[in-house]
């Protein structure tokens, strides 16, 4: 079910109150709302309740009141079959890839079991395989867990479900500064809980537009240790699954995120209308990455990552890829402010140098993984020079896949902030085209910033196999029309 639901100005106060609480319910339960348990409650005295949700810039409260012939509240956070409420909060997320593994080919999707068996994969040990798949349904299990809360009130606020998720789930507290109370009354119980932002599950984005929620009671009415009345809001319920959970949308959007990354995150996972190179759905450049509002620097991507020479699957699917979106200042040039990010320890995420006027990005290129050499001021443009110390094929895969190759990226930004970046590769290896390869290699960047050079030695192959080691350096720089070339003799 779809509700809309705006967002209140005013934060309520979790006392045991609910004076404040003037707006109509959310629910109403009853004896027709029981899902589960073998006592049936009886009648509106046995049971029933009243809930109020309100999502505020601050979280989610909700409150209760519920009639309740006898109560028996929890004495501790064990106690999950005596008389309590528990509410779930799920938030937009994202789709993992198909099941399935990658290698310097290409992707392979095993979506069902049967896949193993195709021999057009070629695959060595179908069986293998299938008890791997099964090992990456579980895998999703608890990655699914990082999109959901369940909250318990014992009467301080417990979390139940994140928890479970096991350290292969990147996950935060599922509390932050949330808080709740519980208060018996002659007729049943009150309540009142507030769930912090910094407790929301991840979600996609930057700001929360949509929500589903949840909320349950366990009646216990004879004081044994197991379930005897279980009620929910939503009747057709199952446990952990939020499509069915109560869906509403907020037509105030709560935000979240960093002033530190603002622009960035806006670039990489929100909308960045007037980029000069932005998408034509003005989509983000990462729209699949997910984040924790209490860690909005931190971001996730889920990726079947390619690993060289990979013909059996062994790697889970997805990994999780972290992403470190807190933004590496270069420089400030006038107005602009100049600045590289995110960082990723991932072959298939890249650098992004990008210019800003206070919150406003004026362009963004990507840069590959290069980090930063050296950057400055030379004549009216600001240049910088990035380097990324790699392998000739990123998977290592190959003749040559794994010989080491120098990509350098040489940006110039002008006062208006345009990025315009060249790109240059040094191959260590010159086997194929040079008859020979490099050794004790050193990068240098002149102080000035006009060339860029390799020194080291090179040992030549002649046609019967001698070698000749022979000092060579190799330098660049930009040529009458700006663009870099040789200014020095490559190997003779």
């Amino acid at each position: 079910m779809w509700w809309m639901n705006a967002v209140e100005a005013a934060e309520p106060v979790v006392d045991g109150d609910l004076a404040e609480w003037k707006e109509a319910p959310r629910w109403k339960l009853g004896a027709d709302s029981q899902v589960a348990g073998a006592s049936k409650v009886k009648n509106p005295a046995d049971f029933s309740a009243k809930v109020w949700v309100r999502f505020t810039p601050l979280g989610m409260y909700v409150a209760g009141d519920v009639t309740d012939d006898r109560v028996m509240t929890p004495e501790k956070a064990t106690d999950i079959n005596t008389d309590h409420p528990e509410i779930w909060l799920s938030l937009p997320r994202v789709a993992f890839p198909e099941i399935g593994f990658g290698n310097q080919f290409g992707q392979v999707e095993i979506g069902t079991p049967e896949e193993c068996d195709n021999e057009t994969i070629g695959l060595e040990d179908a069986t293998a395989c299938k008890a791997w798949r099964q090992t990456q349904v579980r895998h999703r299990r608890k990655l699914d867990r990082m999109f959901t809360r369940q909250w318990a009130v014992f009467p301080q606020v417990q979390e139940l479900w994140a928890v479970d998720g096991g350290a292969e789930v990147p996950n935060v507290s599922g509390l932050g500064s949330s808080k709740s109370i519980l208060v018996e009354h002659g007729q049943g119980y009150r309540f009142e809980a507030f769930f912090a932002l910094d407790a929301f599950p991840a979600t996609t984005g930057t700001e929360i537009r949509e929500v589903s929620v949840l909320v349950d009671f366990v009646d216990n009415d004879e004081g044994t240790d197991k379930q005897e009345s279980f009620l929910s809001s939503a009747k057709g319920r199952k446990f952990g699954d939020p499509s069915t959970f109560d869906h509403w949308k907020l037509p105030t959007p709560i935000a979240f995120g960093s002033a530190e990354a603002g622009p960035l995150t806006a670039a990489l996972i929100g909308s960045f209308a007037g980029i000069s190179n932005a998408k034509p759905d003005n989509a983000g450049l990462f729209p699949q990455m997910v984040r924790f509002p209490a860690q909005p620097l931190d971001g996730f991507l889920f990726i079947n990552e390619p690993i060289g020479y990979q013909y059996q699957p062994t790697e889970p699917s997805p990994s999780v890829i972290p992403v470190d979106l807190r933004p590496k200042r270069l420089a400030t040039f006038g107005e602009l402010t100049i600045e590289l990010g995110p960082a990723s320890s991932s072959l298939f995420t890249t650098n992004f140098l990008y210019t800003r006027k206070g919150d406003q990005i004026v362009d963004i290129q990507p840069l590959g993984r290069d980090t930063p050499a050296k950057g400055g001021m030379v004549g009216k443009v600001w240049r910088g020079i990035f380097r990324d110390e790699g392998t000739q094929s990123a998977l290592g895969t190959g003749a040559c896949g794994a010989c080491s190759v120098d990509y350098v990226g040489i940006a110039d930004v002008t006062a208006e902030g345009k990025i315009a970046v060249q790109y240059l590769e040094f191959a260590y290896d010159r086997s194929f085209s040079e008859g020979g390869y490099f050794e004790d290699v050193v990068f240098a960047v002149a102080n000035d910033l006009s060339s860029i050079s390799w020194t080291g030695m090179f040992d030549k192959i002649g046609e019967g196999g001698d070698s000749t080691v022979l000092p060579v350096t190799e330098t660049w720089g930009p040529g009458p029309d700006g663009e870099w070339v040789f200014r020095g003799a490559p190997v003779k």
